[in-house]
């Protein structure tokens, strides 16, 4: 029974350890503490009579109490409630402090500067403006004095300009504008903006033209240079003062040196002039660089390139020109007067350069659409007393004299040297009563002591007169109505000849080639022999029929190889023939192009 008794003692025994060991394993662990505490924000700035939120966060994430007391090193300076919430009173410094409520005596703290509230932020520059890929630098005062400085930077379109929130740095990004923004940090919600021009850093030259005809110059490349001949007497009459135009990228600057220069403006070609173009940026650059070879008679002539260059030769008699392309006329109307500039265009037509001492070399080209109804002098040329070469003329010549005239299509009178020059249109005048003298040709009106080579003529010419009591001398020839003391060689016409005039003290000189010849001598030259010579309205023999030198050929043998023989002689080269060309009659190789 004792045992019995023993064994359930030791039951009861085992039993309450167990029951005392389960307790144990159910009791909780200490709780965690704060171990650190973290502010936001970790500085900070308060206007007096403003607030500034303060907020915490606490680790381990898990402790047990994470509340924290909030004070105030100063309160009269700044007061902090419960919530963290700073109230500024009066300007200066305090040490806003978080402590934990659970007894950890874990704390932080943060300096508060108490300031002046914000009134106005003022922003520079007042325009800014960046390339594309560049950086500006804004800045901002806070007014007033004492006034918490810092702000912060926002942009209203990161994609065209972007912006640093705390330096004020802004980086273009894009062509266009953005609006920047500058915040006061003090939280008394001033701001202030500006707008920021983002500009290409672009920038291309694609011409550059010269004088008011806009003359293209060869376009250097960028850093390279370009050098111009044969500029014309328009542009370069003073090679110091040479208008130039520029087209650039838009909003593109130039300079010439540290100078602006504006395009449309003159410069000093003396030397080889650099533009300087500039992107809309301010900084990118680029660098063309242009020279025009001076003016030389010889080796570089004045280039004719439009109507308006053609004119300009009357400024210039005594110089030479180079014809660069074929020139068209406007037609004889108002439009042609202002094209030309001739007042009297509109009825009168071409207005003949005047007593020409210089050089005019047509380049192998031709002048379109001549027409001149003038008294005196008619012709493309006035008076002619220089040289004028490789040049053809189409045209019409046409008017009434009161003093007696000379007319031709390329020139009324000439005693300069004329070489290889070609007219096709038709000469014809009219002379006044009171007229003495008339001497009309297909290519010069009168020659007196100059030189006609290698040159030929395709029109009529006719003169005439309604008066019965002229007393005149009606001269008209193919090639040249009078010659006096003037040579002629290598050269042909064509076309029918006449004069006429009622009154029976008139007197006719009609020639194939030469209307009236005194003294002229003339070499290897023809007339056609099919040409129609008429004196008074009435077939008559060609004054120049016996004179030697000049060879009476038939309208179909002038269109034949053989007679591109006779004119070229043994081992000339200057004259060619070719059956869809000319009327199938010889032309001046390379002339007429």
């Amino acid at each position: 029974m004792k045992t019995k008794k023993n064994m359930k003692n030791l039951l009861f025994a085992f039993l309450g350890l167990l029951l005392v060991a389960s307790c144990k394993d159910k009791e909780s662990p200490p709780p965690k503490k704060v171990a650190s505490i973290a502010i936001a924000p970790s500085s900070a700035s308060v206007a007096v009579g403003l607030t500034q939120q303060l907020t915490t966060t606490v680790e381990p994430s898990d402790a047990e109490k994470k509340e924290v007391t909030w004070s105030s090193s100063d309160p009269s300076k700044a007061s902090v409630d419960a919530a963290g919430l700073v109230t500024g009173l009066t300007k200066g410094v305090v040490t806003i402090t978080a402590l934990a409520k659970d007894g950890s005596n874990v704390k932080e703290t943060i300096i508060i500067h108490v300031t002046v509230s914000a009134a106005v932020i003022a922003i520079t520059p007042l325009n800014p403006s960046v390339g594309v890929g560049g950086t500006l630098a804004l800045a901002a005062a806070v007014s007033p004095a004492g006034a918490y400085q810092a702000v912060t930077w926002t942009s209203s379109a990161p994609t065209i300009a972007a912006i640093d929130p705390a330096t004020g740095v802004a980086t273009g990004a894009s062509v266009g504008t953005a609006v920047i923004t500058a915040s006061a940090a003090d939280g008394s919600n001033i701001t202030q903006t500006v707008s920021l021009t983002v500009k290409s850093n672009e920038v291309s030259v694609s011409a550059i033209t010269l004088g008011h005809e806009n003359l293209n110059v060869p376009l250097p490349a960028e850093g390279g240079y370009a050098s111009i001949s044969n500029v014309p007497h328009t542009a370069a009459s003073d090679i110091r003062k040479v208008k130039v135009n520029i087209t650039t990228t838009a909003e593109a600057t130039i300079k010439i040196g540290d100078r602006l220069f504006v395009s449309g403006y003159t410069a000093d070609f003396s030397l080889p002039v650099t533009f300087t173009v500039i992107a809309p940026d301010g900084t990118t650059a680029k660098n063309y660089t242009v020279g025009i070879v001076p003016y030389d008679a010889k080796s570089n002539p004045y280039g004719i390139y439009t109507v308006k260059h053609l004119v300009d030769v009357a400024k210039g008699l005594d110089k030479s020109f180079l014809l660069m392309n074929n020139i068209d006329l406007p037609n004889a109307d108002a439009a042609g007067a202002a094209a030309t500039g001739i007042r009297d265009y509109a009825t009168a037509g071409w207005n003949p350069l005047g007593t020409f001492t210089g050089i005019f070399d047509g380049g192998n080209f031709r002048i379109n659409n001549l027409y001149v109804n003038r008294e005196w002098q008619s012709g493309l040329f006035g008076r002619n007393q220089g040289t004028v070469k490789n040049l053809g003329v189409n045209g019409i010549i046409s008017g009434t004299a009161v003093t007696g005239m000379n007319a031709g299509i390329l020139a009324g009178f000439s005693s300069g040297i004329i070489d290889k020059c070609y007219v096709a249109g038709n000469v014809s005048s009219a002379l006044a009563p009171s007229s003495f003298s008339f001497a009309a040709g297909g290519l010069v009106g009168r020659v007196s002591g100059g030189t006609i080579s290698n040159s030929y003529a395709t029109g009529n010419v006719s003169s005439t007169s309604t008066s019965s009591t002229s007393t005149s001398a009606f001269v008209a020839g193919g090639l040249a109505g009078y010659v006096e003391r003037g040579a002629i060689s290598n050269s042909y016409a064509t076309g029918n000849v006449s004069s006429a005039a009622p009154s029976a003290s008139a007197s006719f000189y009609v020639g194939g080639l030469t209307g009236r010849n005194n003294e002229g001598t003339y070499t290897n030259c023809y007339r056609n022999s099919n040409a129609t010579v008429k004196k008074n309205n009435a077939d008559d023999a060609p004054n120049d029929a016996s004179i030697a030198g000049i060879v009476a050929k038939t309208k179909d043998y002038m269109q034949t190889d053989a007679f591109k023989a006779d004119l070229n002689g043994p081992a000339g080269t200057i004259w060619g023939r070719e059956n869809s060309r000319n009327d199938n009659l010889p032309y001046i190789v390379g002339a007429g192009r």
